[in-house]
């Protein structure tokens, strides 16, 4: 994501309202701006951390996730790729690093990486958003499953959580 010399700090001063605010839009655009309907609240596993998987047809798919989990999904971990969210504009990076719960994923390091990366995070207590399919899909279908959830699901004795989300793709399809 660049050299020292490039990134933009944030300071905390202005990142926790700025954070505050952002999740406040993010969940009055899904609460007013899109007729968005959430079945199933009442399997939440309110008591515990677990992994959340979801279909991936969108850049919406990860605050409807957030939105359809309410208070659950506040402390969500989304797993980002680095290559798309992490490098390039330091006003980009900034903002995804400092304002935002991704943690960046290195898609191109093979599943060693991204296995540790999400093991980590689990152990820690984290509610961990994966998208199994690897990417945002280009047809709106669900498409095959990446192995890491199973793998880490199998590893740390942590619950899945399954979501599927339909009319995002419509909304906001891939390109």
């Amino acid at each position: 994501s660049g050299s020292d010399a490039d990134r933009i700090h944030i300071p905390a001063i202005i990142k926790a309202p700025t954070r505050r605010a952002l999740s406040t839009a993010q969940r009055d655009l899904y609460r007013t701006l899109f007729t968005t309907e959430v079945m199933g609240r009442a399997n939440i596993p309110y008591n515990r951390s677990c992994i959340v998987v979801a279909n991936h047809s969108s850049h919406l798919d990860t605050g409807l996730v957030k939105f359809a989990l309410g208070r659950y999904g506040e402390r969500l971990r989304p797993l980002a790729a680095a290559d798309y969210f992490f490098t390039g504009n330091p006003l980009k990076v900034a903002f995804f690093e400092q304002l935002t719960n991704l943690v960046t994923l290195d898609r191109t390091s093979g599943t060693g990486t991204a296995f540790d990366t999400a093991r980590d995070l689990v152990e820690q207590g984290e509610l961990v958003l994966i998208y199994p399919e690897g990417t945002r899909v280009t047809t709106g279908k669900l498409q095959s499953f990446k192995p890491l959830v199973g793998r880490l699901s199998m590893a740390t004795g942590v619950a899945v959580l399954p979501l599927y989300i339909q009319g995002a793709f419509d909304a906001l399809p891939k390109g």
